[in-house]
Parts: C-alpha cells; structure tokens; sequence
C-alpha cells in the first residue's frame, strides 16, 4: 500500500504558513481554538433541493475549559442541523456542527460556521455553495481555424461541443454567434430545449469564403441553464484562397506525431518547402496551432525556381485527448498569400500514471532442496491517466535466491497496457527466505515481495505486507513475529499496529519529502522536512494543511506552477484531479484565484467531490478487489469524517488487506 503515500501526495492540500523549509522563527503558540479547515465547499445542488451534509469540527487546543457560542454568518442557504457545540467545550476536546446548503436562486452562495470562545478567541470556516446550474455543462471548442478555402467552396465543419456532466436531464437555451455576412454559417445545431444526463450536442460551423484573404469573427456562444447565462468565446477563422495552381509544395503534407505526454515534446520532424512556380518566391510560415513549434530555417528566405527549403516541427501538447486540427503553411509572393494545408495531429495523453502489480506477493511456498528452480510471472499495468516510463525494477540487498530474472515491459506503458516480470525461486538453502523489489516508472512505483519456504502466519504476513506496502521495507530483526504476537496475545490489535506505522515518523517523512518533490521539484532540506513532520505527528496541523503550504509557496507558484494563474491552476488540476482543466474551469477558478487567493483556491479544490473520489479510489486501490459503487460512497463518508491519514490506517487493518496480505500466487 505504497500507493497510499503516493495518492495521498498526488491530491493532498490545505492552508499557507509562510515560508517553507523551516520552522519559523519566534512563532507563536497555537490559538485557543483550531479547525481543521478554513474554507468548505458543498457540492453543486439543485435549486430547491438540499445538499449532502458536511461536518466541520472545531477542537479547544488551550489549557482549560472555555464558554462557546456557535453562529452561522452569511447567506440564508447554509443552516446548521445538528452541533455538539453547545455551552462549554473542555481543554483538548472537540466539538461538531453538520451543515447543509439549501440554495433557492442560482446565485453562488457565501457564509460562514463562526465559533466564538471565552477571552475573545475566535475561529471562523467559510462556507461556499454552487447551485447545480453553474455546474453541469462543459463547452468544449474542437478548434474553429477552417484554414485555406478556394473563394466559393464550402469547407469541411468545424463544431462546438456541449455535455452533460451530471447524471439528470438539463434544460438549457443558446444564443449563437452573429455571423451573418462573413462567411461562416452554422450547418447544425443537435442541441434542444433539454440535454439529457451525460449525453451531449454539437453547434456546428462551415466556411464558405466569398473574397481571398483572411477572414475572423470573434463572438460569444451564450449557454442559459435554469435562468442563468454564461457566455463561452467562439473565434471563427478561416482564408479565402485564390484560384489556380499554388506555387509552392510542402512535403509531408501531414504528420501524426502520435501518444505525447502532456507537457511533453516530440522529437523534431522535418518539413521541405519547394518553390514550384517559375519566378522567386518569398516563403513565410505561419499559424500553426500552439500544440506545435516551428523551427527556424525556412520563414524569411528567398527560393529561387524549384529550390527548397525545411523546417522543424515539434509537437507539445497541453490538454488530453486527440488535438486534430488542420492548419496552415503560407507563402507570401508580392503581398498576395498562396496557402497550402498541412494535416496535424497528436494525441496528448496524460501525466498521472499508476502502476498495478498482480500478484504483489509472489509465494513459492517451500521445497526440496536443490529441487528445480521455481518459476512464475507477475504482470504489470499501467490503471492511470498517463503514458507510464519504463517499467524498471530495482531491489534491496538480499537473498539471491529470489530473484526478477525477464521482463517484457519495453521504454514506455500506455495508460491500460500491461507488461510481464518472470520472478524466480532457487531452493539451496533450508529456512525461510523473503526479498523486496519495487516496480518503477518515472514517479510512481509498487512493491513486489517474494517469499520462498515456509509461509508465516495470518497476523505476520499482515504485518510482512503492511511494512512493505506502507514503509517500502522487509521487517527487521523479529519486528513482524513480535507484532504478530502482540495482536494474537489480545496486547495490541490491527488497527493500532497500521496506525502507528501510517502516524510514524517514516511514513509521514516519506509523505513530506513527496510534498516537496510534486510541488517544489527538489527534495526537503533535513530542518524543513523536521519541522513539517513533527507539524503532522503532534497534530499541530492535518496533511491536508501542510501541503497547502506547499500549494500556496511562491516557490511553487513561480516553479513548476508555472509563473501564471492559468498554469498554476492547470497544474493544480492534473496534481489534484489527476486530468487537465477544462476551458470553462480553468476560467472559473482562474477568477477566484484572482478574487481571494491560491491557498483557498488550492484547498476548495482538495475538498470537492471529485478530489475526494480520486483520493478514495487510489487508496483502495491495493486491496486487491473491485470495489462497488456503494463502498466507495461508504469510504467517501469516512474521509470526511477522519481525514487521509486516519482513512489510509482504517483500509490498511480491514478485512479486505488481510485477505490481501493471504491471497498470493503460489
């Protein structure tokens, strides 16, 4: 259960505390009363109807009792149905409220849960509600640059998509475009007074150029839901070509660069530009899509009669999905433009890959000795979002008689392809004999534990697959028969055992050392990764507050959060969501970037449904089983409840890892 550190690093954040690295100095002792949580976002709720509770809880970290008073500020639509805190609250003790959000317009919501102590101390969490007609649509361009078309002829259609992204039926109305004149026309439009759950509708665009030369319209396509309009850009462009023979050739005249990973390059491919005509010709290149990259080496120059000149084209995509589009090369000749098409494309393919080991846990049981070696074979996969480097596999110093003698699995591993290890058990020496690899691509890895002879108990192969799963490491010297011992004696159980390991300092060292790699691209200064460490252990701070930290650290945003609100809440959207930002979110939250700021913004991305099914998923993951539709929302209730680490711990002592921990190829 490695994976559960790595999920808890891919989607993990909180609040800003100042500079990183270190602890501050001169700080100041911990307020009186402390919340887990600053800001709470409710999922997106019909008009009228009531949303899921959430649970805020609010904890008296001073000295002794206080008085508390509990008031709920803001907007109507939040009410607060059931709280614990009620008169007094004593020290170390925590008390709850369950809020609901009521929305009846389809206005954003804004209010608060404020708990007010004795001696003025004050805690305040913000409550922030989307009704449902902000959220179920995704508008969604496939590019509207129509290219060279010969004056009079009707060009091939260009289309805007709308979906559905929530399971009941909507009822929407649109405003398109003014293009009357120009030009362009829509050719079709599927999209009724009702969009049925998950189920989309095109507006589709077609060019018929009337003059030569370039030709652009930039408008709005208006998307009414339930009262409420939004307006998505809509540019249209397109050039109108004279007649006759060009007097130019590009040669290829189209590229698939195929699967790139996002934030990726291809390599560079090389594009000849001929000069067919009989007089020079000045050529200029441009237009291309941002997607690609145009090298110098041919735009400017002068080509004499059939005399060529090349350039590089590199691919570089910024969102998944197949980014086909059909864009241009143009020569200038006397001012006058001869365009010739190029065919584009590449798919992007995402930059979250997730490694699957099956079995995890290699038993070859016992046998005789210098009988024939043992062979069996573990497959590999690639369960994410991304193109997977690799897989490697490296190993801890120990017995060479087990052993990763093959492998199949080639320089990369898309997303749901598998590969094949050949693991090897040598029987010359009596005894037991276990050893640990880990399977590698990139970032991301899975333990992989062999195990020759005789096979331990239930308990010590609990505790065996625990240690290795969650702290990467065989047991050393007795640890695991003397837990084991300690759980079958009744003086400890399976839940305390995975608690301590996932609260431990090696656990939670690995979890901030990952916190500075995914933020900060470097590893954690020793003082720096002590301070955040001893922050999360003594419970000064969840795992969710420390990491937005990182998040929210200038350091972070001007690094690989890319200097820019737009790319820094793209790189939250893949770290967090485990996928690209859509056009119409990525401007949502770039505006509420600009609106409060990149630490709230970061921890109501940690807190909407969506983050929070990701982060149960990957933590259940290791499990070994599918999972149903209910569990996960039996889990999703959980980690509201208790919180990432606490959840980690519950699903490490469940049945389900137990059984894990048994269900090995032999």
């Amino acid at each position: 259960m490695r994976a559960l550190a790595t999920a808890l690093l891919a989607v993990l954040v909180a609040t800003t505390v100042g500079a990183l690295g270190a602890s501050p100095a001169g700080a100041a002792a911990a307020p009186l009363l402390w919340t887990d949580v600053m800001e709470v976002e409710f999922a997106p709720t019909t008009i009228g109807s009531a949303s899921p509770p959430e649970t805020v809880t609010f904890t008296n970290n001073g000295p002794a009792a206080s008085g508390v008073a509990l008031a709920l500020e803001g907007s109507s639509a939040f009410r607060i149905e059931l709280t614990t805190c009620q008169e007094a609250l004593a020290a170390t003790e925590s008390c709850t409220a369950r809020v609901r959000f009521n929305p009846t317009t389809g206005a954003m919501a804004h209010g608060a849960v404020v708990l007010s102590a004795n001696g003025g101390s004050r805690r305040r969490i913000s409550l922030v509600g989307r009704p449902e007609t902000s959220s179920p649509l995704r508008v969604i361009s496939t590019g509207m640059d129509f290219g060279p078309v010969p004056v009079g002829v009707l060009s091939d259609g260009r289309f805007v998509s709308i979906t559905n992204t929530s399971s009941a039926a909507t009822s929407l109305s649109l405003a398109l475009p003014t293009v009357t004149g120009t030009g362009f026309a829509v050719s079709d439009n599927s999209c009724g007074a009702t969009l049925a759950g998950f189920a989309n509708c095109r507006v589709s665009y077609r060019f018929r150029p009337q003059t030569a030369g370039r030709h652009e319209v930039r408008s709005g396509l208006t998307v009414t839901v339930l009262g409420a309009p939004r307006t998505y850009p809509v540019t249209l462009r397109g050039h109108g070509g004279r007649a006759g023979a060009p007097v130019f050739s590009v040669n290829p005249t189209g590229l698939d660069f195929g699967p790139i990973a996002i934030g990726g390059r291809s390599f560079p491919q090389r594009i000849s530009v001929t000069n067919t005509s009989s007089t020079p010709q000045t050529v200029r290149v441009e237009r291309f899509s941002p997607l690609y990259e145009v090298g110098a080496g041919c735009s400017g120059q002068t080509l004499a009669p059939g005399v060529s000149c090349g350039f590089d084209l590199v691919a570089a995509p910024t969102e998944l999905g197949l980014n086909a589009e059909r864009h241009t090369a143009e020569v200038e000749v006397g001012g006058r433009s001869h365009p010739v098409p190029m065919d584009l494309s590449v798919t992007a393919v995402g930059n979250a890959p997730r490694l699957r080991v099956t079995p995890s846990w290699v038993d070859f049981g016992p046998a005789p000795l210098g009988s024939t070696p043992r062979v069996r074979t573990v497959r590999v996969t690639n369960t994410g979002t991304g193109l997977a480097v690799g897989p490697t596999v490296q190993s801890t110093p120990g017995t060479p008689l087990l052993a990763v003698t093959g492998s199949s699995c080639g320089a990369t591993l898309p997303a749901g392809a598998s590969c094949t290890l050949s693991v090897r058990y040598t029987p010359t020496a009596a005894g037991r004999v276990v050893r640990l690899f880990k399977v590698v691509a990139g970032s991301v890895g899975q333990s992989l534990l062999l195990w020759g002879g005789l096979r331990p108990g239930v308990e010590e192969a609990w505790v065996i697959h625990l240690l290795s799963t969650l702290l990467g490491r065989l047991p050393a010297g007795t640890e695991a028969r003397d837990l084991a011992v300690a759980i079958e004696g009744g003086t400890t159980t399976r839940s305390a055992v995975a608690t301590a390991m996932v609260t431990g300092e090696e656990y939670v060292t690995d979890l901030v050392q990952g916190f500075y790699i995914a933020t900060l691209g470097r590893p954690g200064e020793a003082a720096g990764v002590a301070f955040w460490v001893a922050q999360i252990r003594e419970r000064r701070r969840t795992v969710a507050q420390v990491v937005t930290s990182f998040y929210g650290s200038p350091e972070y945003f001007a690094g690989l959060g890319g200097g820019t609100k737009q790319t820094w809440v793209a790189d939250v959207y893949r770290k967090l969501l485990g996928r690209p930002a859509d056009a119409a979110g990525l401007e949502y939250w770039v505006d509420q970037v600009t609106a409060s700021s990149r630490t709230r913004v970061a921890q109501r991305f940690y807190e909407t449904p969506e983050s929070r099914l990701t982060r149960v998923r990957a933590v259940l993951e290791p499990i070994g089983r599918a999972v149903t539709e209910t569990e996960i929302a039996a889990w999703i209730t959980r980690l509201v409840q208790i919180g990432d680490l606490a959840l980690a711990a519950e699903v490490a002592a469940s049945a389900d890892a137990v059984r894990a921990a048994q269900d090995v190829e032999r």
